[in-house]
């Protein structure tokens, strides 16, 4: 294989990764630890297969870390499908407020290179609307903080492919 091509694939691996991560937070699945109070309890397998499906995205580090809150405007916010290079579908940029400054993320930058379902997985089977990520993961410890995912996702990628990785290159002080 070409070694473009094979870094061309290395590319969109963790431009994936990273858009992924960004789902989680923008979707509030940064809310409060705490156990869902009226979900009946889960079989040993079910409960196995729940963690494995929420936890697609793995932290880099293992450490306590504080969680990001979302503006009411982002945490309300209904993003509407679009596939890649529609540059009038969804926000040009998505403000993250967080414990170590915001956080724009360019998101129809980031829409020209992937499909809007790559990052927005529930729009696959639904009607175009992306929904927040705990309407389907529920609110559990189990599942990881947005925080985790997208340091996860967005500093490999970015160390990968030469993107800003220092943390005032992304959070506004």
């Amino acid at each position: 294989m070409c070694q473009s091509t094979e870094l061309v694939r290395t590319f969109r691996l963790w431009a994936l990764l990273w858009v992924a991560a960004l789902l989680f937070l923008v979707c509030g699945c940064s809310g409060p630890e705490k156990k869902a109070e009226s979900a009946a309890p889960l079989s040993p397998n079910e409960e196995e297969r729940t963690n494995e499906e929420s936890m697609k995205v793995k932290p880099v580090v293992e450490e306590t870390l504080e969680e990001e809150v979302l503006t009411e405007e982002t945490d309300e916010a209904e993003v509407t499908a679009a596939v890649k290079g529609e540059q009038d579908k969804g926000e040009e940029f998505v403000t993250l407020q967080a414990s170590k400054g915001t956080v724009t993320f360019p998101h129809r930058q980031h829409q020209e290179t992937f499909e809007c379902v790559s990052c927005h997985h529930p729009m696959k089977d639904s009607d175009g609307v992306a929904t927040a990520c705990r309407s389907c993961h529920g609110v559990s410890p189990d599942v990881l903080k947005a925080k985790d995912a997208f340091h996860a996702a967005c500093k490999t990628c970015h160390e990968a492919q030469g993107g800003p990785t220092g943390c005032k290159d992304c959070h506004a002080s």
